[in-house]
This record gives C-alpha cells, sequence and structure tokens, in this order.
C-alpha cells in the first residue's frame, strides 16, 4: 500500500508498506516483542512499517524478529527510535531497510485507497485515515499495595483501599 506518516506534526513522509502496526505494548501474544522500545506508561506511541519487497524481504523480516525471542540477543537500541534533534521525529531503520520504526505522541497515517484496519485485534471499517494520538492521564490505575511497601501519600479523593474507583463508560464512536 501507499501511504504517508506524519509524525507529531511534522512534515508528511512517503512510504510503501504492506502492514502499519502502532502501539505502547511492545510484545504481540506469544511474546514477540514487535515494538521492543514500546511501553505503556512511556507517553508515547511505537509503529512500525513493514516493507519486505520479496520473499527476502519476509525472511529478513522474519528473522529479525524470531532473534529477538533469543536469550542472550542484546536490544538494537536502549530507548525509543534515535531523534536526530528538538524537532526532528524519532525514526530508525532496521532489518536491511525492511522495517522502520518511528516513535511520537501522535502518528498520522493517510492511504491511498481504503485499507482493512483493526484495534486492539477487532476488525473496524476499511479507511484511509487513522489517527493514533497519546491523551497524558486519560487512564487512572490503581493497583494494590504490595506486601510489606510502606505506605504512599493518597491523592485527594482517592479510595482508601486502592480499589480502581467508578469509571465513566467510554463514548461511543464519533459520527
Amino acid at each position: 500500500m501507499h501511504l504517508t506518516i506524519r509524525i507529531d506534526g511534522g512534515r508528511r513522509r512517503r512510504r510503501r508498506a504492506r502492514m502499519v502496526v502502532i502501539g505502547n505494548v511492545g510484545a504481540l501474544q506469544g511474546g514477540l516483542p514487535l515494538l521492543p522500545t514500546a511501553r505503556p506508561d512511556a507517553g508515547r506511541l511505537e509503529a512500525v512499517l513493514f516493507d519486505p519487497r520479496c520473499a527476502a524481504g519476509w525472511l529478513t523480516a522474519a528473522g529479525h524478529l524470531a532473534s529477538r525471542l533469543l536469550p542472550h540477543r542484546a536490544p538494537t537500541l536502549p530507548g525509543p527510535a534515535a531523534s536526530a534533534g528538538v524537532g526532528v521525529p524519532a525514526v530508525r531503520s532496521e532489518a536491511g531497510g525492511v522495517l522502520e520504526y518511528f516513535s511520537a505522541t501522535r502518528i498520522d497515517i493517510r492511504c491511498a485507497v481504503p485499507q482493512p484496519r483493526r484495534l486492539d485485534g477487532d476488525a473496524v471499517s476499511d479507511g484511509v485515515r487513522l489517527v493514533a494520538e497519546i491523551e497524558p492521564g486519560a487512564l487512572r490505575v490503581y493497583l494494590p499495595r504490595a506486601p510489606g511497601a510502606p505506605d504512599a501519600p493518597r491523592e485527594s479523593g482517592a479510595p482508601a483501599d486502592r480499589a480502581a474507583p467508578h469509571l465513566p463508560a467510554a463514548p461511543g464512536p464519533a459520527s
């Protein structure tokens, strides 16, 4: 598919890809670390574009990703995709250019023709645009205190037993 990707409001970059994955959790089911620098608490999204142009490209990508499952292999980078400086998006290429990684707070993908899309594994309507964005503080998670851990100061209004507060239902699809 032909697409443009815009990172954090920067310039549109033209790309070709067979698949795009955006997330804030690094491993797929089965433990495959597809987005190895992604963390749910990082305040950033990670994206990878797959562009294997032939059978050798698919084998290169598969070998590269499978090698991450080996216990002795050090991660490619210690943190998110490297940024070239202030205002320059974090981008890196791996597996001979077959995988291209981006790190951002907002990712805007536009395709030339409608493409099938999935959110959290569920199919949604085909579309030509997908925008993913971090919303800081949108989700508050309360965890039980670890046995023997000291009492932490409570936020005003936080439940005494640290149970999750009642949250309003998520808004429905935008019209």
